[in-house]
């Protein structure tokens, strides 16, 4: 790629000095934490990064017991890490990143391979450590409804060569794709735009105001249909007489 102009992290040229150097100020976790991991084991694969920095081993234990106390990975030390859920290898993943205590901490779609409430507990983490340690924390993530409750500020790229930043309130109403419940303070018009249910005004929006978009579809023709469905595996039940029927113009979850 091509690059002009001038860019700055921490005062620091990062195109000029590079990662080995960077990676003194700046720590960056992948979407997926199974293409980081170096080792097999929870403490190991945390103290790797201490271990290149040739730090002395009471250092690096005093470190990874402290990383590992502030993402709730206590007693998970010695597991090996293909037996740990997403969410306690996420963890795992950002405490690695912690452990050389960076000033700023990239998370790339941090929540994408957890359920609801998996990202929550990944993201009460995330908050408690930026507010313990000053650290300065960029989230790169499309599933906004996750993260807009927590952040300070959003960045939109739109893809024309520009870039649209400040408080959520601010840069929300120039984006076309939002989570739902700013679809629905845009549709009504509600200034600054909601994006928890607790944002809402308190005020009930009759059904005469409220216009229905879309045509009305005939669900008659059936394209899928199931009886009495059963089905077993080494003589356990996984399904016990499931019925189920699909129509055209259905979507089903």
């Amino acid at each position: 790629g091509e690059i002009s102009g001038a860019l700055e992290v921490f005062g620091k040229n990062p195109v000029g000095l590079g990662p080995e150097k960077m990676s003194q100020w700046v720590s960056f976790v992948f979407q997926e934490p199974e293409s980081q991991f170096i080792y097999d084991r929870v403490e190991d694969e945390i103290a790797f990064s201490l271990e290149r920095a040739n730090l002395s081993r009471a250092e690096m234990q005093s470190r990874v017991d402290e990383a590992c106390k502030s993402l709730g990975l206590d007693g998970l030390q010695k597991r090996r890490i293909a037996t740990l859920s997403g969410g306690e290898k996420q963890r795992v993943a950002i405490a690695s990143a912690l452990v050389t205590q960076p000033r700023l901490l990239i998370l790339d779609e941090p929540t994408s391979q957890l359920d609801p409430e998996g990202a929550e507990e990944i993201l009460h983490y995330i908050l408690d450590l930026k507010s313990r340690l000053d650290l300065t924390i960029l989230i790169s993530e499309h599933r906004l409804e996750r993260v807009l409750p927590y952040i300070d500020q959003l960045i939109y790229l739109p893809g024309d060569g520009t870039v649209h930043a400040g408080a959520p309130q601010e840069v929300l109403p120039l984006m076309e794709l939002v989570p739902p419940i700013v679809q629905i303070g845009k549709r009504l018009g509600i200034s600054p735009l909601p994006i928890r249910p607790m944002d809402f005004p308190k005020y009930i929006v009759k059904p005469s105001e409220v216009e229905v978009y879309g045509e009305t579809i005939s669900h008659s023709t059936k394209v899928l249909s199931v009886s009495d469905l059963s089905v077993s595996l080494s003589g356990k039940a996984i399904l016990d007489k499931v019925s189920l029927s699909v129509s055209q113009g259905e979507v089903l979850v």
